[in-house]
């Protein structure tokens, strides 16, 4: 009996093992948050991500029972992160009240992204591995968008169905106004899945042509077709920084530079008069500021927005009104109306004084407003570190040659920037940061050299 368990102790806790839970959350950290429809538990994603941290904590114990986990110094971002946990558990324990703890819970997953790739060394064939599945999660996004501009009305009967609190609203409520917006967090994802194509550049299979057709027409398609001004220019501006260090190290040729941009071209006209036809309104409407109430009153209003996060902050100044509290604490403001071209009587359907779910529609605000200048000073220094860490590793691997390895760092570098920009005007959900926390875990130990002591 101790012989077989042995056995299966061996077979089962493997690196391998842990590497497909970390690549579960990581696809859980892009998709939306979501119901379950079987009906067993865990019924949300959140859930979901929940179990899958509690094994991960599991496996990491058993694989350094086995030696297969070094534990290194510290580095400066190991603190920062430590650093970042503990003031949003200080913001929740200083709070009058808890309203959830979900934002917190999914900031522990996101740590233990980091712990994982931080700990454990994965071989170059698992590293590939893990972004061709972020790649991969990012084209079945991309997919979802075609699907609810294909089938909106269906769409938006599954939105509120199978999702639910912010994620549920948002969605079909922009889906109802004449946007179409992501199943997803790919703006943050879509480098890492430009990086994954380099891999299959010498592929000829059915599924790697497959993967790179479908992804290259409907990435930029997800994008244009959402009619959100910022999250497309968002796009342009990652496609533009990924490409044009690649460019100056002829890892990409003008040639293909110029093929790129015929195709994103296309895709865009047609992903504009697709949007004509669907949603009477399109991005270039938007740019035109075509509706006044839509792209002029509802976007200036956002000062309103900071000035609530800005009042929250300083009602807390240190450690904020506890994590995952905005929302609940904030006064949520009255819609007043909308204009859908969509609808043949003219106005929709909205009550004028229905509430919409609050946000600052700035990330750093929130996370200021949440856990104060302690929480947003450790957060900042951490992202400040991975992206020096970056740029150092990329400087190495010019000195030394290995330039056909710069793509990990460089998209790295564009998916920080992405989370960052959108950030500016938007909120990204919680579970973004598990694949920020990835990111950040992954650049500070895949391009270091074992007998490389230098902390940053």
């Amino acid at each position: 009996m101790y012989k077989r368990i042995i056995r299966f102790f061996n077979v089962v806790v493997t690196k391998k093992t842990l590497l497909l839970f970390l690549h579960a959350q990581n696809i859980l950290g892009i998709i939306v948050v979501f119901s379950s429809p079987l009906p067993f538990r865990p019924k949300t994603s959140i859930g979901m991500l929940t179990g899958t941290s509690i094994i991960i904590v599991a496996l990491l114990f058993l694989l350094y029972k086995k030696k297969e986990v070094s534990v290194t110094k510290p580095l400066f971002t190991d603190w920062m992160v430590l650093g970042f946990v503990a003031v949003s558990a200080i913001s929740l324990l200083g709070s009058p009240y808890v309203f959830e703890t979900t934002t917190f819970r999914l900031l522990l997953s996101a740590a233990l992204q980091y712990l994982s790739f931080r700990l454990v060394p994965f071989s170059s064939k698992e590293q590939k591995t893990t972004m061709m599945v972020v790649g991969a999660s990012t084209v079945f996004v991309a997919v979802m968008s075609l699907f609810q501009v294909a089938f909106r009305p269906q769409a938006i009967v599954v939105a509120k169905k199978y999702l639910f609190g912010d994620a549920a609203f948002s969605l079909s409520w922009d889906l109802a106004r004449g946007r179409a917006p992501q199943w997803g967090n790919i703006v943050v994802s879509f480098p890492l899945w430009m990086a994954s194509l380099f891999f299959l550049r010498k592929k000829r299979g059915r599924l790697s042509f497959l993967y790179k057709i479908i992804g290259g027409i409907l990435v930029p398609f997800s994008f244009i077709i959402s009619n959100f001004r910022w999250l497309t220019a968002c796009f342009f501006i990652g496609l533009t920084f990924f490409i044009l260090p690649l460019l100056r190290h002829k890892l990409v040729l003008i040639a293909s530079v110029k093929k790129i941009g015929i195709m994103v071209g296309a895709i865009f006209v047609a992903s504009t008069l697709l949007a004509s036809i669907v949603f009477k309104y399109n991005l270039i409407d938007r740019l035109l500021l075509k509706e006044k109430q839509r792209d002029v009153v509802f976007t200036l209003g956002r000062s309103f927005l900071y000035q609530q996060a800005v009042s929250a902050f300083l009602s807390s100044p240190l450690i904020g009104i506890g994590t995952g509290n905005y929302r609940y604490i904030i006064e949520r403001p009255v819609i007043l109306h909308f204009y859908d071209k969509t609808n043949q009587s003219g106005e929709s359907s909205v009550v004028e004084t229905d509430r919409e779910p609050v946000s600052s529609h700035n990330e750093m605000l929130t996370v200021l407003a949440e856990t104060g200048i302690l929480g947003l000073g450790t957060f900042v220094l951490l992202g400040y570190a991975v992206v020096l860490r970056l740029f150092a590793a990329i400087h190495k691997m010019i000195l030394s040659k290995k330039i056909n390895l710069i793509v990990y760092p460089v998209a790295f570098l564009v998916s920080i920037l992405m989370y960052f920009l959108i950030g500016l005007f938007e909120n990204m959900t919680p579970n973004t940061l598990v694949l920020v926390f990835f990111v950040y875990g992954a650049s500070v130990t895949w391009f270091v050299e074992k007998k490389t002591s230098t902390n940053y």
